[in-house]
C-alpha cells in the first residue's frame, strides 16, 4: 500500500539526482510541503537510481513528479536549495559561467500567462531548443483575437545575457518582456549583465512552438 505522500525526483543540469519526500507529519494545510523539512536523498546518478534509493528507505509514495532543472534555478528556489543542501550535507555551489553561449530563454520566460494593464494577455511556452515562444491575445478567451507572436532567444555566456525577440508583437509589449526577463535574471543569474534587443522581424524559416 502506498503512503500517498508528495514526492519529487529532481535532476540537476550537472547530472546529480535527488528525491524529496513529504514528511508524514506535514500539516495538511501547509502552503508548500517542501518548506516543511521533507525527507531527502542523493545525489544519485540517474532518475531511476534516485527512485530506487527512495524505495529502499521509504514506503512507496504511490507516484512522484520527476523533472530536471539547472543548478542556477535550484539555487534561486529557497526550498529546493535547502532540500538539496540537506542531502549533500554542504552548500550547493553556483557553477562556473559558460564559455560558450547557452540558450536560456525558456528559463527566463517559462510557461504561463501574464495580463497587461490594458487587459491584453501574453501567453508564454517553452521550446525544446531552450528558446521561448509568446503569443499576445486580446483577452483570456480561447477565441480571442491574436495581436502578435514572437520567438525569444536568450544567449548566456561569461560576458552577458542577450535577449533577442523575433516576431510581430507590437512594440508596446516590450516593457513587459523586459520586466519579466530582468526579474528572472536577478533571481537566477544575480549580478550578470542583461541586454534586451528590440523586436526583430521573424525568420521565416522558423516555426513558433505555440
Amino acid at each position: 500500500m502506498s503512503s500517498g505522500l508528495e514526492c519529487d525526483i529532481v535532476g540537476l543540469s550537472d547530472g546529480r539526482w535527488f528525491y524529496i519526500l513529504e514528511r508524514s507529519d506535514t500539516p495538511k494545510n501547509a502552503f508548500d510541503w517542501r518548506a516543511e523539512d521533507p525527507s531527502v536523498g542523493g545525489p544519485f546518478m540517474s532518475a531511476d537510481a534516485a527512485s530506487k534509493g527512495l524505495m529502499r528507505k521509504h514506503q512507496n509514495p504511490g507516484g512522484y513528479n520527476s523533472y530536471k532543472i539547472t543548478v542556477e534555478e535550484a539555487i534561486a528556489d529557497p526550498d529546493l536549495k535547502r532540500s538539496i543542501e540537506k542531502a549533500l550535507g554542504r552548500e550547493l555551489e553556483f557553477p562556473p559561467l559558460p564559455d560558450e553561449p547557452v540558450e536560456i530563454a525558456s528559463i527566463l520566460y517559462g510557461s504561463g500567462q501574464r495580463r497587461r494593464p490594458d487587459g491584453t494577455i501574453l501567453r508564454f511556452s517553452q521550446n525544446e531548443d531552450g528558446t521561448a515562444s509568446v503569443k499576445s491575445t486580446a483577452s483570456f478567451s480561447p477565441n480571442a483575437e491574436v495581436l502578435g507572436t514572437a520567438r525569444i532567444s536568450a544567449k548566456r555566456d561569461a560576458a552577458s545575457i542577450v535577449v533577442t525577440p523575433e516576431g510581430d508583437l507590437p512594440l508596446d509589449f516590450m516593457p513587459m518582456l523586459q520586466e519579466i526577463a530582468a526579474g528572472r535574471c536577478r533571481s537566477v543569474y544575480p549580478g550578470e549583465l542583461l541586454f534586451i534587443k528590440d523586436i526583430e522581424e521573424p525568420d521565416t524559416s522558423l516555426t513558433l512552438g505555440m
